[in-house]
């Protein structure tokens, strides 16, 4: 089968000069519960004969404190004849063991193989959450791996200290998100910049040595279609950032409101990172308000004064491109 030949391509390859132990293959889903790719999940399903060869966990969230997507989840899988071994299950804060029972019921799992992942404030508490449930033990037998070393409490104690440490620190950097992907109620889908946030926060702590306040704000919020007051506020936030981040983004939506944001760091000499299409719109301003070279009306010609084409294949290829930090 052609897609299960893709995936074993990724655990047949070395990483560093060594094969894994492991191999984790995230197939994703769709917001409403549906399967993203069928197809992928048939080659799985297939092509691993043996229970101690795989293992499903399946994740999940509860959304406003309902489990009707999570049972819509599970139900598609069923109805692709393929269970979950394990359910993780993210909620806004922790659940009780009636959520559980009625979880495990319904997704025919002993009880300990449901595990709650509540939001946390800090990444570095969800191994140790998950530790709490024993859900590295559950793997390892259903994997007929080795029991976990003794190393494995050393790291979640230093991971405590960790965290402990980021705490107390006491001075407070603003950054400005200034994102476009909304969910309902035109509020701002934080999930998708979820890794930016992680990578500030560890930012802040391994080099600054401080907490870093992250507000996001919609780029919709700048543009002249917005009222007087959504603009206001918006503004607001923005000059109170110490910091500004644009990050990357599909299709010109919001490009008015990236392009004002990108002018206010420039004139007001913020510290500003853009990203992707962020950088885009960057370039563009400084073009427009610098160059005098006016981007939304430039003809081809013109804007190959100031945009380069990508020499490399411009499709975000994960795990397909080497970052030496």
């Amino acid at each position: 089968m052609k897609e299960f030949l893709l995936i074993k391509n990724v655990f047949d390859k070395p990483i560093d000069g060594k094969f894994p132990d492991i191999c984790i293959i995230e197939l994703g889903g769709g917001v409403n519960g549906e399967l993203s790719d069928k197809k992928f999940l048939q080659a799985l399903s297939s092509e691993f004969k043996h229970k101690t060869e795989f293992l499903h966990v399946h994740i999940s969230k509860l959304v406003a404190g309902k489990l009707g997507f999570l049972e819509k989840s599970v139900q598609n899988l069923r109805n692709n004849n393929w269970k979950p071994d394990i359910i993780i299950c993210r909620s806004t804060t922790p659940f009780s063991d009636v959520y559980k029972k009625h979880i495990s019921h319904f997704a025919e799992l002993n009880i300990d193989m449901v595990i709650n992942l509540p939001d946390v404030p800090n990444v570095k508490w969800v191994p140790i959450k998950l530790q709490e449930q024993n859900i590295y033990n559950l793997i390892a037998n259903e994997l007929q791996l080795k029991k976990i070393g003794p190393n494995f409490e050393t790291k979640m104690n230093e991971l405590k200290n960790e965290i402990k440490k980021a705490e107390s620190y006491k001075t407070v950097v603003k950054i400005a998100l200034v994102a476009k992907y909304q969910s309902e109620g035109n509020e701002i889908c934080q999930d998708s910049y979820e890794s930016m946030v992680q990578q500030l926060n560890i930012a802040a702590e391994k080099s600054c040595f401080c907490k870093v306040e992250i507000n996001f704000i919609r780029a919709q919020d700048f543009e002249d279609e917005a009222s007087k007051d959504i603009q206001k506020t918006a503004w607001t936030l923005l000059k109170e950032a110490q910091g500004i981040i644009i990050p990357g983004g599909y299709g010109d939506e919001a490009f008015k409101g990236f392009f004002k944001a990108c002018k206010y760091a420039r004139i007001n000499k913020k510290p500003f990172l853009s990203i992707c299409c962020g950088f885009q719109c960057a370039v563009a301003e400084f073009a427009q308000n610098v160059c005098g070279i006016n981007y939304f009306e430039a003809c081809e010609k013109e804007l190959e004064k100031i945009l380069i084409k990508m020499l490399e294949n411009g499709a975000p290829r994960m795990g397909q491109h080497t970052v030496t930090f």
